[in-house]
């Protein structure tokens, strides 16, 4: 009986550490660089970052979960030209740190909303007020400085992207280009959304599916969406625990961490269940 309890005993033990899972985590933030895509995701203290290499458009490779040793809880993911960076929440802060949980620097705020880069600034939406849920959008330089202060309604819903050297901000009454000084908008909302971008002029909205909305047309993609980031060529898109490509038209990916790389707790399980069940044979034969 020593054995089989020494078995079960090492069930419990295994079943009870933390259980990466490539398709169960929450993705938080997609950004690019200039030849692959970046994806933050995780949850429950545990965050990964993983790269996506498009070999073509209707093509890629997506690489293992890097572990992420972060302060906070992270909410958004940029590429400044050199890094990955992560903004995560701590308490009443942001903070922007690297992958290693180096940090930056740090900024009062009530909520972490994401943030964007453009020449050589960080664009940071924050909220200074956690009764009122105002929205500041925060011009910063690469070594924390603040440049400039730029209101932006609510916090609610706010999200920010740079694409084709244009700063956009969504929130919950819509999307926004930011120019001259001012935001002017671009479309409507009657809703918060999950994420946004815009690819060759048309704006791809992560709400209730992903929706894209051009000059003249209104068209559904597909029936649900998680996050988005575009390149300029083609966007890459989290639904449902699946990566697609989007050029006009939506392709999956094959995820490879689902066939080849197998979780090492699965393998330690599975041999413990063929122990056990081999310690049970003999123990019947020799009985």
């Amino acid at each position: 009986m020593n054995g089989k309890r020494a078995v079960l005993s090492l069930l419990v033990l295994l079943m009870s550490l933390p259980l990466h899972s490539a398709s169960g985590d929450r993705v938080i933030s997609i950004a690019h660089n200039e030849s692959s895509w970046g994806i933050l995701e995780g949850q429950n203290g545990d965050y990964f970052l993983l790269t996506v290499r498009v070999l073509t458009v209707r093509d890629g490779a997506i690489t293992s979960p890097r572990g992420l040793n972060l302060t906070g809880e992270p909410c958004g993911l940029v590429w400044n030209g050199s890094d990955w960076l992560i903004e995560t929440f701590v308490l009443d802060r942001v903070i922007v740190q690297t992958p290693n949980g180096s940090p930056l620097f740090g900024i009062h705020s009530y909520d972490c909303r994401g943030f964007a880069y453009l020449n050589g600034s960080y664009y940071i939406p924050i909220s200074e007020s956690a009764m009122m849920g105002d929205c500041s959008l925060l011009q910063v330089s690469q070594n924390g400085s603040l440049e400039k202060t730029i209101p932006c309604g609510f916090i609610n819903g706010v999200k920010v992207k740079v694409r084709d050297g244009k700063l956009y901000l969504m929130n919950a009454t819509g999307i926004y280009v930011y120019s001259s000084g001012t935001f002017r908008r671009v479309l409507q909302l009657e809703n918060c959304a999950e994420d946004f971008d815009v690819l060759e002029g048309k704006i791809l909205l992560c709400s209730n599916g992903l929706i894209e909305h051009s000059k003249n047309d209104t068209k559904e993609i597909r029936e649900s969406c998680d996050a988005i980031d575009c390149n300029g060529r083609e966007c890459l898109i989290a639904s449902n625990g699946t990566f697609y490509i989007y050029d006009g038209n939506l392709s999956a990916l094959e995820d490879g961490r689902n066939t080849r790389n197998i979780d090492l707790k699965t393998i330690a399980v599975g041999l413990c269940f063929i122990f056990l069940a081999i310690w049970l044979l003999r123990r019947r034969k020799s009985a």
